[in-house]
């Protein structure tokens, strides 16, 4: 009888994934508005919208200020019937509402081809997952004392072997922060739109 029980515990545990928690204590949940912030509010802001090298804002970027929240952005799981975001989950990132450029809110990563640098901008596409858009898929991981860090390592695509990283913020020479693979993460919280 007890390795019956031991055995229904132990399938329990092993099945049920562990969640993603906002800054208030809540589940984080997909198509639900949250600001994505750093752990360090003293230096600068939430993630927003920068433009590099560009006419319009199309690389994600952490606002200049530290009273800045940024965009609030929307998560997608790549099982549309999740109710949560779990750990190492495939996930699309979008920001909410319109933007100056004429593309998507889809978070994608995209290589510099005069650095060689992989940064994130938007334009990707929502869902649709496979090889073809392997670039449009991050994951949360756990960091430490409740924060979390973005990284991308999509695992949507049995036969593909994606570059991973973490995703963390680059500094260029014109002060601008972007959101790029990074050898140090960026720690951040989610706190509700």
């Amino acid at each position: 009888m007890k390795l019956i029980i031991f055995t229904f515990i132990l399938s329990f545990v092993l099945s049920t994934k562990a969640v993603i928690l906002d800054t208030d204590g809540n589940e984080l949940k997909p198509n639900t508005e949250y600001y994505i912030l750093p752990s360090a509010t003293v230096y600068a802001g939430g993630l927003t919208l920068g433009n590099k090298n560009s006419s319009c804002a199309e690389n994600v970027a952490e606002g200049n200020s530290p009273t800045e929240n940024g965009l609030p952005v929307n998560f997608t799981t790549v099982n549309p019937n999740s109710t949560t975001i779990a750990l190492n989950e495939s996930i699309n990132i979008a920001f909410s509402g319109p933007t100056t450029c004429n593309s998507s809110t889809v978070w994608t990563l995209v290589s510099d081809t005069d650095t060689g640098k992989r940064f994130v901008k938007i334009g990707g596409v929502l869902g649709n997952p496979g090889n073809d858009t392997l670039a449009n898929w991050f994951n949360i991981q756990e960091y430490m004392n409740g924060l979390y860090k973005l990284v991308y390592c999509p695992t949507v695509c049995e036969t593909c072997k994606p570059a991973c990283g973490y995703l963390g913020i680059a500094n260029d020479d014109d002060g601008g922060l972007w959101l790029a693979i990074t050898d140090e993460p960026f720690a951040c919280a989610f706190t509700k739109a």
